[in-house]
């Protein structure tokens, strides 16, 4: 039954693409009208599913568990509101750099120790800057700053983080911040906020090839320098010595590691980890009779090898194309963000925010884009709700569309550009 909802809502979601490709619908409008239909759309399906059948999680919504909601926020509240956040007595030990810690210790502090209030500023500051940066754009006139605003809040990548009030949102933020002034040649705050991203999670320290390709190494080192700074800053703060909470943290990490390497790891992810792991689940099952947990221990073995050098390759070959070729800036920042999404064995659907930001970058220049149509289509189907049925338990089909999506956008991008590629190879 459900995946005869899910199916309907795969059919009508195709159709209307195809609508809006062949009437050439023109950028803005073609992921508005996308982002709007298919928003509704679940709303239908779910309204439905729910008030007929009532089946619970994860039939029940395109998001988390319902009774879970905010829960990423106030576990981490409730983690470093004592400054001791890698303490293993903690219900919930964190598994964030140290500047991540301190900034929920602020941000309860700042509220006056009141949850409901701390939550409330958190997701307040961030819509307020994010506000700002969608409406910065020179090139929408006020009506279309206020419709994008909107349809951006009606994304899945939002709906998913704002009910999760997960982390992400600001390293999205800081992120988001940095390429803004970057664009702008504005290298200090582009460093202070690149900066802040890395010292709470290390994967936006991909976005320094920017800084590489222009040969700005004095921004590359002012960068690695404020973020140590920052860390050790925030390390200082806490209970215990430096030593001992860096080893406490590598403890907590590898324990969540270990937790995630199973079914765990692939619900709600974008992952190109999870595009390899579930046929090969699906093969130890079948094939070889595997029950679940032997499956997964067989097939993280497998891969693990093969997808390293996957890995390698794919941020090399990126890195190389960035730096030699692409001279389009949307595409760089495109490119930068298919790595930080689809490389990591765990990458989380929060991340999609950084489509978003890739989207809105596109839209700013999407006239002069001999193939919009075909970007301006990935980009609206990586920003709706893709998990119209379910694999196994809360796993849907999502982790394997929308990696796949992510990646046919980076080849795309590549592909434009075949003839310069062959023409710096040294073997053309």
């Amino acid at each position: 039954m459900f995946l005869s909802f899910g199916l309907i809502q795969f059919s009508f979601i195709g159709v209307f693409v195809y609508y809006l490709i062949h009437k050439r619908t023109a950028p803005f409008a073609f992921i508005s009208q996308t982002v709007l239909f298919a928003f509704v759309l679940a709303l239908g399906k779910y309204a439905l599913i729910n008030y007929f059948f009532d089946p619970g999680y994860p039939n029940a919504t395109f998001l988390f568990k319902p009774e879970d909601r905010f829960n990423d926020f106030m576990h981490m509240v409730n983690t470093c509101k004592n400054l001791d956040p890698y303490n293993l007595s903690n219900i919930w030990p964190s598994v964030y750099f140290p500047v991540s810690n301190l900034f929920f210790y602020l941000v309860y502090v700042g509220a006056g120790k009141h949850m409901t209030l701390a939550m409330i500023i958190f997701a307040a500051v961030f819509l307020l800057v994010f506000l700002y940066l969608v409406t910065r754009s020179q090139v929408f006139s006020s009506y279309q700053k206020a419709i994008l605003f909107l349809v951006c809040m009606i994304t899945y990548p939002m709906l998913f983080s704002l009910d999760r009030l997960n982390l992400e949102l600001y390293v999205f933020l800081f992120v988001y911040l940095f390429v803004h002034f970057y664009a702008q040649k504005r290298m200090l705050p582009a460093v202070i906020f690149i900066s802040l991203a890395i010292s709470m999670k290390l994967y936006p320290a991909v976005f320094l090839v920017l800084f590489l390709k222009n040969r700005q190494f004095k921004a590359i080192t002012s960068t690695a320098l404020l973020t140590m700074a920052m860390t050790m800053g925030a390390l200082a703060l806490f209970a215990g010595t430096m030593q001992s909470n860096v080893l406490l943290l590598w403890t907590v990490m590898n324990r969540f590691n270990d937790f995630l390497f199973s079914m765990n790891g692939l619900q709600h992810s974008v992952s190109m980890f999870g595009v390899f792991k579930i046929p090969l689940l699906a093969f130890c099952h079948f094939a070889l009779g595997l029950n679940t947990g032997e499956s997964h221990v067989f097939s993280n073995a497998f891969l693990r090898i093969p997808y390293l050098v996957f890995v390698v390759a794919y941020v090399s070959s990126i890195a190389w194309f960035i730096v030699r070729i692409e001279r389009v800036f949307w595409k760089q920042v495109c490119l930068i963000v298919s790595i930080i999404l689809l490389l990591p064995h765990i990458s989380g659907d929060y991340k999609l925010l950084f489509i978003l930001m890739a989207a809105l970058l596109f839209l700013e220049g999407a006239m002069q884009e001999k193939n919009r149509l075909r970007y301006v289509a990935l980009f609206a189907l990586l920003l709706i709700p893709n998990g119209y049925f379910y694999l196994e338990d809360d796993v849907s089909i999502a982790v394997l569309i929308n990696p796949l999506l992510i990646l046919l956008l980076s080849i795309s991008i590549v592909w434009e550009s075949r003839s310069e590629i062959q023409r710096v190879l040294p073997w053309r």
